[in-house]
């Protein structure tokens, strides 16, 4: 009977033993290490900045143009889009406060960096030998002022070079024959550059101003108000006469044929030509068009509250509505 009562107590023992040790084995780590999930990564800095953007004044029209408009599109800020290029797998667009924005398929946008520049406003942007040179004006005339810049990625901007004595502004670059050119607001006067970085100054201009400049066809050209301006390297310069009776806000080159848009006091017209000095007047309009380019196999001109014209010849236009009340500034077809 002691024996019985010996191994009863003996096994009431280890029951209880391995009863007090399941919470032991319940205690440990819920996820034991080797099942706990690694630590993440610390991410690479990345080499693009990912800042999100709105993408209201940028607006992909049927995949054919990229249209960049004023801010009653809100965009970056509060300020307008002026011009938009595209290089190196990137668009880029360019606006007021310095604003500047890339994307590689026209459709999804991140903010550039210009760091701390002073800049009023970005008016034009090209690109040209590994480069994107944006140019504009400034109201700070402090070393971060700045009113030529220029990057080698379309999302970090460095300040160009500051090698002439005028403290004016720029409304129109273009690239073409290894050169970087842009003209002075106030008189005309023209900078090159190979590089966009060191510039060059000559007063062999073109017409005060802001006729545009564009590298069409072989040549760099510039229209104003009855004259024609030519050149193959930017610095040198040669004037024709011209029947365009209104001041031209661009110009481009497409199907045989030069188009320019501007306009005369009230007077606002899209105009085409095949020698861009006989020019033929072939729409006269009620608002005002600010951009017109080539691509896709049409030409299409915007401007002002959100209008938009497209022509196959550059001859016979038709108005389309593209949904969009702001005025539109700048043009590129997609590439």
């Amino acid at each position: 009977m002691k024996i019985r009562l010996f191994f009863m107590a003996l096994c009431l023992c280890v029951f209880a033993s391995c009863e007090k040790d399941e919470p032991v084995i319940s205690d440990e780590p819920v996820v034991p290490p080797t099942e706990q999930p690694e630590e993440p990564e610390t991410p690479v800095e990345p080499e693009e900045p990912q800042e999100p953007i709105s993408t209201d004044g940028i607006i992909n029209w049927n995949n054919e143009f990229i249209i960049v408009g004023d801010n009653n599109m809100a965009n970056i800020g509060s300020g307008t889009w002026n011009c938009i290029t595209y290089g190196n797998g990137k668009y880029v667009a360019v606006g007021s406060d310095g604003d500047t924005a890339y994307s590689t398929d026209g459709v999804n946008w991140n903010k550039g960096n210009i760091g701390n520049l002073k800049i009023y406003r970005l008016n034009s942007v090209a690109y040209g030998n590994g480069k994107f040179v944006a140019v504009g004006e400034t109201r700070n005339f402090t070393s971060d002022a700045a009113k030529r810049i220029y990057s080698t990625d379309g999302i970090n901007w460095n300040k160009s070079e500051e090698s002439y004595p005028y403290n004016d502004s720029h409304y129109n670059v273009a690239y073409g024959n290894g050169k970087f050119v842009t003209s002075i607001y106030a008189d005309g006067d023209v900078l090159t550059s190979s590089d966009g970085i060191t510039w060059r100054y000559s007063d062999n201009g073109i017409s005060a101003g802001t006729p545009p400049i564009a590298f069409l066809n072989g040549e760099f050209i510039s229209l104003s108000h009855n004259s024609t301006y030519t050149s193959t390297d930017g610095n040198s310069w040669s004037k024709k006469s011209n029947n365009l009776d209104f001041f031209a806000k661009s110009v481009c080159y497409g199907n045989g044929k030069y188009v320019a848009v501007g306009s005369y006091d009230d007077y606002k017209a899209i105009a085409y030509s095949t020698d861009a000095i006989n020019w033929t007047i072939g729409w006269k309009l009620q608002k005002e068009l600010y951009s017109v380019t080539y691509g896709n196999g049409k030409f299409a001109a915007i401007g002002e509250a959100g209008t938009t014209y497209i022509s196959v010849d550059g001859a016979n236009w038709s108005k389309v509505d593209i949904g969009i009340s702001g005025t539109l500034y700048g043009i590129i077809s997609v590439q």
